[in-house]
């Protein structure tokens, strides 16, 4: 699974170069693997449980069931509308777990790594996918049963999304792009950040005090009404 996230990533940044997956790159990768995966899948869940209503009290097991059943036989799930296929990759699960995940304050990979999320990508919405699906899965009985997320296990289900992803982008690579750019977007206001080249208020904080107790030392008649002590700009005198 390693190696083939990381053949797509090559993939998609398009250089000449190509960089080797060592062995030892792999082995730190696993190390980290089990608590990021865990970290992850406490989002995934709550966000999967919330957005299929899914609920953990027995006398809605078979509801449960066919709800979780009939939304991975035809991996219906992602889409606006499920029941009816319509509206593709636009659940609002998606967004969700982008948000929790990624964007879920100053100091998440989104924020800091913004440029490589703008336009959220066909890996990570691949991985998303493959997040949600997994977390549908532990509902086929009707109840909550926690499973053991591996590689090796969803390998094949990351590459079937894979596949359908880039076919979608391919349809039309315009809107697509434009479709995951808002995905970005939508994150960061969530979120309530603002790039650098955007306007944002400054009269806030220690600034807006400094402003108010200026406004107070003066009746607005005039100019220049500097409280005592305080130096004034003298050039033109």
């Amino acid at each position: 699974m390693a190696t083939q996230c990381w053949n797509h990533a090559q993939e998609n940044v398009g250089s000449d170069v190509n960089y080797e997956l060592t062995h030892c790159m792999i082995r730190l990768v696993k190390r980290r693997g089990s608590r990021i995966r865990n970290d992850l899948l406490k989002y995934v869940r709550a966000e999967v449980q919330s957005a299929f209503s899914f609920r953990k009290n027995t006398k809605y097991m078979k509801r449960n069931a066919k709800r979780a059943q009939d939304l991975i036989a035809n991996k219906s799930f992602h889409y606006k509308k499920p029941k009816h296929q319509e509206g593709y990759c636009e659940n609002p699960v998606i967004s969700s777990i982008l948000t929790a995940i990624w964007f879920k304050d100053a100091k998440s990979a989104g924020v800091i790594y913004e440029k490589h999320f703008d336009p959220i990508s066909i890996n990570l919405l691949t991985f998303i996918l493959t997040l949600v699906h997994f977390g549908i899965s532990e509902w086929t009985t009707g109840q909550f049963k926690s499973k053991v997320f591996s590689e090796t296990d969803i390998a094949s289900t990351f590459e079937a999304f894979y596949t359908d992803l880039k076919r979608w982008h391919n349809l039309n690579p315009t809107v697509t792009t434009n479709r995951r750019k808002k995905l970005f977007t939508r994150a960061r206001k969530l979120l309530g950040a603002v790039s650098p080249d955007e306007p944002a208020p400054m009269l806030v904080g220690e600034v807006e005090e400094k402003a108010r107790q200026e406004l107070e030392a003066h009746t607005g008649e005039t100019d220049s009404e500097p409280e005592a002590g305080l130096s004034t700009d003298s050039d033109d005198e």
